[in-house]
């Protein structure tokens, strides 16, 4: 009897050892994958901030062929772009497995009350 209890205990430990080492995994896992896709939203916007401000006489025309690039493929974006004319592009793309884009979303402002004024530049928003 005294080596059945043994033998129990240590099958205990070993299966709370193989949860444990699997738990560890999974959310290295899981945190490499969410850094990983962090980063490749970041270079992906920098790629799109890149072509958008070589140019200056940026139209409606040339935004579709930036974004028509490979690079933008396996994306979804909202992108509004507000010319110093007046004219306003508004492109929008998802994927099918994500979640639709309804509405247009401006910035998140974090201080509301704060703010008095909200001023549209060529390359900026500014909140005073």
């Amino acid at each position: 009897m005294q080596q059945f209890q043994s033998l129990q205990r240590l099958l205990i430990f070993y299966a709370l050892t193989l949860l444990v080492m699997l738990s560890i995994y999974y959310f290295a896992l899981f945190h490499e994958m969410k850094k990983h896709s962090e980063q490749h939203s970041i270079d992906t916007f920098h790629t799109l901030q890149y072509e958008v401000t070589e140019r200056d006489d940026l139209l409606n025309p040339d935004i579709k062929r930036i974004l028509e690039k490979p690079v933008f493929e396996d994306i979804s974006y909202q992108l509004v772009f507000m010319m110093p004319s007046g004219q306003t592009y508004i492109h929008r793309h998802t994927q099918p497995m994500s979640l639709l884009l309804l509405t247009l979303r401006f910035l998140l402002l974090a201080h509301l009350l704060l703010i008095t004024a909200v001023i549209v530049l060529t390359r900026s928003i500014i909140a005073t």
